[in-house]
């Protein structure tokens, strides 16, 4: 499924008031520990912003490292404060980032089992923007998916390296991602 942070536009009902394990951390409140990128790499270049955490989260998983959340823990952030001003630049990057995730981290037979409904759900999103009278959004999507599938050959080399590091099996990457949000 498409990444979902993990309380947005939830009523606050102290569901997150305890320590847990999660699929992984949005980049804007997360520390880590420096052995992390020892072991996965660090952020993918190629990424510059917008799903750049979950790819390293996705990574992290797949080695079979942990991420903690701490509810203790107190965060601002001013959300897509520079992308606004360049109109669409959210929408493209997301996009052409989420297919890198999903090529680059699913393991071969997640990504067989998932890929229509994986596609199909990203072509409703796309479609709702049309049905909402706003082609342009929609546009800007089309074009992110776009690049996503002419990035596909970088990206398989990427997968190569990323897949010789899996230490779990495909069946804890499901069990992560049922009933989680990151």
């Amino acid at each position: 499924d498409y990444p979902v942070l993990r309380g947005h536009n939830e009523k606050d009902y102290g569901q997150y008031d305890h320590l847990e394990l999660i699929f992984g951390a949005s980049g804007n409140g997360v520390l880590y520990k420096r052995e992390i990128f020892d072991v996965i790499g660090f952020f993918d270049e190629d990424f510059f912003a917008y799903h750049e955490d979950i790819d390293l989260n996705f990574r992290m998983q797949l080695t079979g490292l942990k991420c903690l959340y701490n509810p203790k823990a107190k965060l601002y952030h001013k959300g897509g404060a520079t992308s606004k001003k360049i109109p669409g630049l959210h929408l493209y990057l997301s996009e052409k980032n989420f297919s890198a995730i999903v090529i680059k981290n699913y393991p071969a037979n997640l990504l067989g089992k998932n890929f229509l409904q994986i596609n199909f759900s990203r072509f409703k999103f796309y479609l709702g923007f049309i049905k909402r009278k706003n082609p342009v959004n929609f546009f800007y999507c089309l074009r992110g998916f776009l690049k996503g599938i002419i990035d596909i050959p970088v990206n398989l080399k990427k997968r190569k390296s990323i897949q010789s590091k899996v230490t779990v099996d495909s069946s804890y990457i499901v069990s992560l991602q049922e009933g989680h949000k990151i």
